[in-house]
Parts: C-alpha cells; structure tokens; sequence
C-alpha cells in the first residue's frame, strides 16, 4: 500500500514557517492573478455587509480598503445604482456568476465614474458573494452601457436600443449554442396609479421595477421599457419568469397608497426561432415588439399572452420567409402606371408597382411595410430595380423606350450595403441613365436626412433622370 504524500509541515526542512510562508506566496499569488482584471476586490457575506477589501479604495472612494471591513456593500454604491445593484445580489444563486456591467461607487456626495463589476457567488461558500471592478477597463461594458438610449424614469432601454442590444445577445448566445426566451410585460394602468402616488415614490417604485428587470435579463442590459406600460426583456431559459411577474406585482402593491397595486401579465417565447439565424430571429421578435405596442395590446389576449405572442411569432416568421423566397426567387410582377404631365397632358413616364402573387399579394403595400419594419426591404428594393433595368433592355431592343421610375425605401438608402450593391447593378447600365428614375418614398420614415441626400447626389452623379423624396406615404407599391 502506498503511502500519502507528506503535507509540506512533514517535508523534510519545511517547518511551519515554512509551510505558512508557502501559503502566503500562494495568497499573494491568486491576489496578483484578480488584480490583473480588476482595481478593487470585494467579498460580501449573506447579510450584506463587507468582509474583505482590497484595492484602490482610497482613491476610488476615499477610504482604506480596511475601513471597508463590517460596512453594508449597497452604501458603497451609488445611490442611483442601488436598486440595481440590490437587485444583482438577490439573483445571484450559488454557483452563478455575474457578467460584467456597470456599476458606480460612491465617493462622498458624488459618483465615480461607472466601472465594470463582475461577479461570483461561490457555491461552497453560500452566502458568500466576491466580486471585482475595474475601472476603464479594456472591455467595452462601460462605454458600449452609455452609448444606449434609455428611458429616463425606470433607466430601461427605450425600444430602439433594445433591438441593437437583443440582437447582439441572441448572436452572442447562438455562438455559445445558448438559447433565450423573450418576455413581455404588461401593467395595468400603472400611469393613472402613478399619478395618485408622491413624486418620490413614484419615481422609487419606476427606479426599482426598472432594477429588477435589467438584473434578470442578459447580460444585465437586455431589458426594455417598451411603452407606458410595456416592457420586455431577454433572458436565459431558466430564469423564473411567474416569480418576476409576483415580485413586480409586489412592489407595486407595496408603492400603491390603498395597497391594491395593478395587475402584471407576462408571455415568453423563444428568442431563438427555429430554422433561423439571430439576425433573422431577431427581426421576428422585434416586428412583434412593435405590433404588440402599436395595437396597445389589442392584437393579444393578456390571459393567454405566451399563446398568443407565440402564434404572432409563429406568424411573423411565415410571412418573412414567404417574402424572402419571392424575393429570392423573383416571383412578383411589375405593373407600368402611367403618369401624366399637368403640362403636355402627355405622358411623362412610367411608375414601377408591384404585384405579388398567391396570399402573399393581397395587400402590396401591407408587404412592403413589413419588409421595411423587418429590416428586408433592401433586397426586394434590388430585386425590383433588376427587374426594371431587364425590362427597359428588353423593351429597347424591340424598338420602343420608355422612362420608369423605381421607387426605393428609406430604410433602403440608410443601408450601406444595398447602396453598394445597387451601384454595382448601375455601373454596367449607363446607357439606361435617361431612362431610369428614382422616388424614395417614405413608408419608413427618413431619419437621417445627409445620409439621403448624400444617396440622391450620388444617383445624380451616376446619371440617372431624375431622383427626389416623397414627403408623405405612398400608395401601394
């Protein structure tokens, strides 16, 4: 039988000087290791309270990390980050990590600036959280956190950097072959009960129920205030969405001043629909976002609402890859209208519409504006000015020209891509220059009007007719 090998007291010429020698450079050397990704080290028990500092305190904010030891951990943080930060520590099971987000200390009556604190509860230790900032850290958690628009009262993300962020988390989540669930929330005339309470509890009961949703979602980032009384978050697939619903339905029970509060609706569906990347995923989810908060609610029953948002995304998904594969395969038709000159009372030149074929072609117009909500209008857009280019070579070799007028999407002109793409298409048809004419129609809104001009100018340069906005939404395609 083999004996076990000798503990470092029983080595010969190690002693326990030695022995405690050998595990301080061993302390020291897992200190170093965490002080290579972080500025401050933190270790908090199940009440709350510090047990270990180390660090930059003094600098950052203001006291020696041993001054630190018993003190409650949320009054070293930021009071505007509290609810937020209390939220993280009430999520945080054993054995769960926390990725980075920011966080900001305080440091006498101001703030630092927000660091990137991430996060371990060790599971043989429960009760015990560690955790670690950094400040101007490599990663970009800190800066990419400011760059988002937020809703100023709950501190959620607004609906448009909720796409931006939900489509980074679900790519981010296919590449680990993660799944997440998408959930939406509902109040019930939450705004006319926050009209009845004091500003400042008003203002807590928004604050908390904004924490409470950004801690649980992805990345600490993915949640939404969607409208006055929509949010949405994206999450892992394990995360106790019943129990979020209760808790939200509790402080806002808590806040009410007659103690009734309002009633909270939840449905979840999967992030990640079947058969389609994250960018496609993504689109699905979000054009249901947005018809969710259009219709107010009114396109989904609150008491069945993880039914029916799954079978609106049920819906949204057919219908995108319908549309993709007329796209792809080219399957609509062009009607030529005529338009007349108020001049000549003669005919000026011809307007391309399209007409789709089978269900799909009931409403054109219903089509695109979808195509442009989804984000796939840019490829139809190039279909159609394929189309058009092989009708006008056609019509030109039987003897008889005519000039068309493309209509293209703002949202088309925004994409970088499709820009490059159509002046590809463009370059080996400049004898069609006079021939060919463009409207940008604004079924999507233009947002960022240099980026059109600059598109009109270029088409301008190229050559073509003519090209100019419409200022108001246009009759089916």
């Amino acid at each position: 039988m083999t004996s076990a090998a000798p503990s470092p007291i029983q080595q010969p010429g190690v002693g326990v000087s030695g022995y405690v020698e050998s595990l301080r450079r061993e302390r020291d050397r897992f200190v170093a290791l965490a002080f290579c990704a972080a500025d401050l080290l933190l270790e908090i028990n199940a009440e709350g309270r510090i047990t270990f500092a180390a660090g930059a305190t003094q600098s950052l904010v203001g006291k020696p990390p041993e001054s630190l030891s018993g003190a409650l951990f949320l009054d070293l943080v930021a009071r505007q980050d509290r609810p937020l930060m209390a939220e993280f520590l009430r999520g945080m099971t054993p054995g769960s990590r926390l990725d980075p987000v920011p966080i900001r200390l305080a440091a006498g009556d101001k703030a630092t600036p927000p660091m990137s604190l991430t996060g371990y509860h060790l599971p043989d230790l429960p009760g015990c959280f560690f955790f670690a900032l950094r400040l101007g850290a490599a990663v970009s958690v800190v800066d990419r956190a400011a760059t988002l628009d937020r809703d100023l009262a709950s501190g959620l993300l607004n609906r448009e950097s909720f796409a931006e962020v939900a489509s980074e988390q679900m790519r981010e989540a296919e590449n680990r072959g993660e799944s997440l669930k998408l959930t939406m929330l509902r109040t019930q005339n939450l705004p006319q009960l926050r009209s009845s309470m004091d500003k400042e509890a008003s203002e807590s009961l928004m604050r908390t129920l904004g924490a409470c949703l950004q801690a649980n979602s992805a990345s600490g980032q993915a949640a939404a205030r969607l409208d006055e009384d929509s949010y949405g978050l994206v999450h892992r697939a394990t995360l106790d969405i019943d129990g979020i619903r209760d808790r939200i339905q509790d402080m806002i029970r808590s806040a009410d001043p007659k103690g009734v509060g309002v009633k909270v609706s939840a449905g979840t569906v999967d992030a990640d629909v079947d058969g389609m990347n994250a960018e496609d995923s993504t689109r699905v989810l979000l054009y249901t976002i947005n018809r969710f908060c259009e219709t107010g609610g009114a396109a989904i029953n609150m008491e069945s609402m993880s039914e029916n948002l799954k079978k609106m995304t049920q819906e949204t998904t057919r219908t995108l890859n319908s549309f993709r594969d007329v796209v792809r395969n080219e399957q609509f038709e062009v009607a030529f209208q005529p338009i007349v000159s108020l001049a000549t009372h003669e005919i000026h030149h011809y307007e391309a519409l399209t007409r789709f074929n089978g269900d799909i072609g009931k409403s054109p117009y219903k089509m695109i504006t979808f195509a442009e909500n989804t984000g796939i209008i840019a490829d139809f857009d190039l279909a159609m000015c394929r189309k058009v280019l092989d009708w006008i070579h056609k019509t030109n070799r039987s003897g008889q020209e005519y000039t068309v007028a493309v209509n293209l999407s703002g949202r088309s002109i925004a994409n970088t891509a499709f820009i490059s793409a159509l002046h590809e298409l463009l370059a080996p048809n400049k004898d069609l220059r006079a021939q060919l004419m463009f409207e940008i129609t604004e079924s999507a809104k233009i947002h960022d009007l240099e980026a059109a001009n600059a598109f009109i100018q270029g088409l301008r340069r190229w050559g073509t007719a003519s090209a100019w906005t419409i200022s108001a939404p246009v009759p089916p395609r």
